[in-house]
């Protein structure tokens, strides 16, 4: 499987915003082929984000309620936001 930044037709790498708690989450979107199917990703892990958002997608499913929250709101919002 290759794992490799989502990028524009111009060759851009893609970003989403996400607000969440009354800030901006910034988040790479890339995206794994394995064959014919594209999975896309989401990575909050940017310095652009406060420590508490960069540690949202370090583990899905995982961690307290406000995390799991935080991960569905990322992954809701972040997901259809990029189409």
């Amino acid at each position: 499987m290759i794992v490799s930044p989502a990028t524009t037709d111009k060759g851009k790498e893609v970003y989403v915003n996400v607000l969440l708690d009354q800030r901006e989450v910034r988040l790479k979107v890339w995206v794994a082929r394995a064959g014919h199917i594209k999975l896309y990703l989401l990575d909050s892990d940017l310095v652009d984000n406060v420590a508490e958002d960069r540690r949202i997608t370090f583990q899905l499913y995982g961690g307290d309620k406000q995390t799991r929250i935080r991960q569905e709101i990322v992954l809701g919002i972040g997901g259809f936001a990029y189409q």
